[in-house]
């Protein structure tokens, strides 16, 4: 929470530029995508498909790296099945943040505002007019 809380201070800096990333796509950088959607009033599906282009990214190196592996005496289906669930930006995994955002905070939007403490009105002022 506090790197994120961190990272909406930045957002809103006058005159700040950001650039975030992480080596898949998916996890921190994935959600720091998904807070700043719902908070700029994102439609989900805009947002889900957003989240899913990591696997477009990451496909290559998953082909890669399971081309690499698969000659090995330890590579079996349940390998294979780790690698794609490791190198993969899966609903399933957006929806277990969403579901506790839902459980623990009331939805998303209050856990950006109320835990992120970012102001919506402020935010959305500053990179939607």
């Amino acid at each position: 929470q506090w790197a994120y809380r961190e990272f909406f201070k930045v957002l809103m800096q006058d005159n700040a530029s950001t650039y975030f990333h992480c080596s898949q796509g998916k996890d921190r950088a994935g959600l720091a995508a998904f807070f700043i959607e719902v908070a700029l009033g994102v439609h989900f599906d805009d947002i889900r498909n957003d989240y899913l282009l990591s696997n477009v990214a990451m496909e290559a190196k998953l082909d890669r790296l399971i081309y690499g592996v698969k000659s090995k005496s330890f590579y079996n289906q349940d390998y294979h099945k780790s690698l794609v669930d490791v190198f993969s930006a899966k609903l399933e995994y957006l929806y277990a943040a969403i579901e506790e955002m839902d459980n623990n905070f009331g939805g998303p939007l209050n856990f950006i505002k109320n835990v992120l403490g970012v102001d919506i009105e402020e935010f959305r002022k500053k990179y939607l007019e």
